[in-house]
């Protein structure tokens, strides 16, 4: 998945050419990345559908189990692994109507064991109000943490409304929206690709294409959000996203532009130039992965003791 790692933020500066005929031509492109990994924990909304589709199974293989029940069984481990790395909220669509808006029945900050008493006593009815349910989400808008709303859904939206520009105005919020379509329906869906795509959440394709990712021209996976057609994916797709949540990349940083050769690239860490090597950093196209005790440092990096990274790449002929 792209992005989904505690804040780094990048800044992107073209250094002029000292010399020659062309003198717009940049001799080096910097990336400087700021790390704070151990900070205070994300908060996630989890946005759950309990929409009558839900009552439907997942395959078309026979499989007499609902959407909902594979949900609700994935769930009970998923959400002691989500707490290890968030703090949690609840909701589900509908709400207390066909095409009622979702209500927030936990407050960000509640526990697994809360959150699971509530999602098993779910049972799929109505419509998927996706749009008014994401306008409904409140409890975010921190000024100092990254806020979520993880959207689960089985359904593409429903019940009018605009779900593309409540995505976009909780992103204008600082919030970002992770889709996960569960289910052989949604499987290949336009609009909840378009709803990744403008979350802020969509997953990337630094490596090259997949089985199920066609990677475009932007390193943009289609489908842009996470989809699984059984309970067993279903948590592949909630371990990666966890396993980003908890920091793990934050030891891989993309370059902004390829470089001839690895000789021409040069990493710095707070000022201080490190030679490639296996305790260090590689070059694995188009990724800086860090090693050892360097990988160690960015990850154990706090508000008070960021870590600076530095990637300049010579661009010259």
């Amino acid at each position: 998945m792209q992005g989904m790692r505690s804040p780094v933020w990048l800044v992107v500066a073209v250094l002029g050419c000292s010399g020659g005929s062309d003198t717009n031509a940049p001799d080096f492109v910097v990336s400087s990345k700021t790390v704070t990994a151990k900070q205070i924990p994300p908060n996630l909304v989890w946005l759950i559908d309990r929409s009558a589709a839900m009552a439907q199974p997942a395959t078309s293989h026979g499989f007499r189990v609902s959407r909902l029940e594979d949900v609700q069984a994935v769930l009970q481990d998923e959400l002691v692994r989500a707490h290890r790395v968030a703090k949690q909220g609840f909701s589900v669509f509908p709400g207390d109507s066909e095409c009622g808006a979702a209500q927030v029945l936990l407050p960000v900050g509640a526990q697994a064991e809360q959150i699971d008493g509530w999602l098993q006593a779910v049972t799929p009815v109505g419509q998927a109000p996706i749009a008014a349910s994401l306008a409904a989400m409140t409890g975010l808008d921190s000024p100092r943490v990254e806020d979520f709303v993880l959207l689960l859904t089985g359904s593409e939206p429903g019940c009018g409304g605009d779900a593309l520009e409540e995505v976009k105005a909780l992103r204008r919020r600082g919030i970002r929206t992770i889709v996960v379509g569960y289910g052989q329906q949604v499987a290949r869906s336009a609009a909840l690709d378009a709803l990744a795509r403008a979350g802020g959440f969509a997953r990337g394709c630094p490596g090259g294409p997949t089985p199920d990712c066609a990677c475009g021209a932007d390193a943009i996976c289609s489908p842009a959000y996470a989809s699984a057609g059984d309970a067993r994916a279903l948590h592949a797709v909630f371990g990666e996203l966890f396993q980003s949540l908890e920091g793990d990349r934050l030891c891989q940083f993309t370059l902004e532009v390829m470089p001839r050769s690895v000789d021409r690239v040069a990493v710095m860490v707070d000022g201080v130039l490190y030679e490639r090597g296996a305790d260090s950093w590689t070059l694995d196209p188009p990724q800086i992965v860090f090693h050892g005790s360097l990988c160690t440092r960015l990850k154990e990096s706090t508000t008070d003791h960021p870590v600076t990274v530095e990637l300049r790449v010579d661009v010259r002929p």
